[in-house]
């Protein structure tokens, strides 16, 4: 069930886009309800290349970094990047080690190993650098909430360079720094930087562009690099909106020329067969990427894209699936166990649910902790106890209007540690604090009873007789689609269903035949097979096997596709609600 929500627009700001650029009025309206409201933003927006990118030293302390990582080269430093496990951090470490080899860097990288690490720079990690004869350490994706790490460093005399993009903690309303040579962090409240929506990588990205910008390199022999950081951009689901449309649309243009022969194994692995696309990157190459941080080592996914090897290459492409189809399996037997945990949880009553899973591997709890979250559309925190003994460690997943860091933040007085977004979040814990951690999210939630129902937003509401090929077409001038450029939403009421069948093997997929004066037009949907079915037996003749050969009317939200089979192009509807 969802509450169905018609996106508001400014009609004045439609017109104004419409007759400047001579663009449609459905294109000018998805334009103005993305943000891109005026001629600026969207001339930005469809010429989405590496020209248009912001200036590096627009970010506060880029020039200090660029100067402290320009003299250590010159003075053959030995560098570290300390990166993170999951994919977003895979992909700024090799951005890094990338850009930094060819200057003739000696540069060199670590990421920490999940379980006996945790998250993030510590001290350990900077006692091995120092034991290795390293000068300087530049963490990516990590290190803005270390401050015992970077204390650490500057006491034993490293250069720190911190690049991030996580939330800064806040204390009495005031924004709490690590003690560093330069932080590269655009959430950082005193940053210029135009765009705060960077991933770990992006940011990454921004530091290379500023070193070769500052030796007169310009940006053309760093440009492959974004093939790298679109997989980062896409995978940590940040807006692909403003700069991060340009790095995706860049990358995936060069991941589908790419040479790099680790990610073209684990295209050819993973059986892909298509060009590569914001779904290959965000649901096949990425979780089979992130599959060694969270059961191996992250080494062998940053391997894969520095090794030269070609076998070896190919053998830690053949790993990163293997271990990714061990990932599912342990996902789904997860789930179901808690399952039980949640059916005696009273969702009423304490809406945040937290649940203990002793024997889940800490590394699934965040993937758990979501699919639970889309299920009860509640926010729902998943903690796992950790080799450290009374020690547990948790993953959240967050529901709109209710931020998961911000709420975490106002508690930390019962956490050993904590980081993430709004929308997610990873926390440490003592046992002895779990329960007092349930009480006091649960008091002070401040959601309403409307806020439990999930949204599901209308762009346009349209006449199902309008939709045809050129029209579906068209809209993808909008590409690439993802977090804050959805696809295109539709509505239309009152349209006939002339025939509801269950098909597929495992018969949980619905095929809809509609018709709109006279025109029609196939739909499908995938999810929620057995309520669409419950809901629909109220219409006319609408049986609970899903068959239905007479005619009823329904309403529908649904996003519009051209369905190639055989040769043949037909438009499809695929459907998100019904009723």
């Amino acid at each position: 069930m969802y509450r169905w929500r018609i996106n508001s627009s400014i009609l004045e700001k439609e017109e104004l886009l419409q007759n400047h650029l001579k663009i449609s009025k459905v294109i000018s309206r998805l334009l103005v309800l993305r943000g891109i409201d005026t001629v600026e933003k969207a001339e930005i927006f469809f010429s989405s290349n590496v020209s248009k990118l912001y200036s590096p030293f627009l970010m506060k302390d880029m020039e200090k970094a660029v100067q402290i990582i320009l003299k250590a080269i010159a003075n053959h430093e030995r560098i570290r990047i300390v990166g993170d496990y999951d994919q977003d951090g895979n992909s700024a470490t090799v951005t890094l080690m990338k850009g930094l080899s060819r200057l003739s860097a000696d540069v060199s990288y670590a990421i920490p190993h999940r379980i006996i690490d945790g998250y993030g720079i510590n001290t350990e990690i900077i006692e091995t650098a120092k034991n290795d004869h390293i000068d300087l350490i530049i963490t990516c994706d990590n290190g803005i909430s270390a401050f015992e790490a970077a204390d650490f460093a500057k006491h034993i005399g490293l250069k720190y360079i911190i690049t991030d993009h996580h939330q800064v903690a806040m204390e009495n309303g005031c924004q709490i720094l690590p003690k560093a040579d330069a932080i590269l962090n655009p959430q950082q409240k005193d940053c210029k930087y135009p765009f705060k929506a960077l991933c770990g990588a992006g940011v990454a990205f921004k530091l290379i562009q500023g070193l070769y910008e500052r030796l007169d390199l310009g940006i053309e022999p760093i440009v492959d690099l974004l093939q790298f950081v679109a997989m980062g951009t896409v995978c940590d689901m940040v807006d692909i909106i403003d700069e991060n449309r340009i790095l995706v649309t860049e990358g995936l243009r060069r991941i589908n020329s790419t040479t790099n022969y680790g990610l073209l194994s684990l295209i050819e692995e993973s059986g892909w067969t298509k060009d590569i696309d914001v779904y290959a990157l965000g649901f096949v190459l990425g979780p089979a990427i992130n599959a060694s941080g969270r059961l191996d080592s992250a080494n062998i996914a940053a391997e894969l894209f520095l090794e030269e090897d070609r076998d070896l290459v190919k053998s830690y492409a053949r790993q990163l699936v293997l271990l990714n189809r061990q990932r599912q399996e342990m996902t789904k037997n997860g789930e179901t166990s808690l399952e039980k945990q949640v059916q005696c949880w009273d969702i009423e009553k304490n809406p945040v649910v937290i649940l203990c899973a002793k024997e889940l591997h800490e590394s699934l709890a965040g993937i758990v902790a979501g699919k639970i979250k889309e299920k009860y559309y509640r926010p729902c925190i998943v903690l796992t106890s950790s080799k450290d003994e009374g020690i547990w460690k948790g993953s959240g997943r967050s529901i709109e209007g209710y931020s998961m860091f911000d709420k975490l933040s106002e508690q930390n007085q019962y956490l050993e540690r904590f980081g993430g977004h709004p929308m997610a979040a990873g926390l440490t814990i003592k046992e002895e604090h779990i329960g007092t951690l349930i009480t006091a999210l649960n008091e002070n939630h401040g959601l309403t009873r409307e806020e439990f129902i999930p949204v599901l937003n209308i762009d346009i509401p349209f006449k199902l007789k309008f939709l045809n090929e050129a029209f579906v077409q068209s809209l993808k001038v909008m590409e690439p689609f993802g977090k804050g450029n959805p696809e295109p939403v539709f509505a239309s009421k009152k349209v006939k269903l002339k025939k509801l069948q269950r098909i597929g093997k495992k018969m949980n997929v619905l095929k809809y035949i509609f018709e709109d004066d006279g025109i029609e037009i196939e739909g499908i949907s995938f999810q929620k097979t057995d309520e669409i079915i419950e809901r629909l037996k109220g219409k006319k003749n609408v049986q609970h096997n899903g068959n239905e050969n007479n005619e009823s009317f329904v309403n529908i939200v649904y996003t519009p596709k051209v369905n190639t089979y055989m040769g043949k192009n037909t438009v499809q509807v695929q459907i998100k609600d019904i009723y």
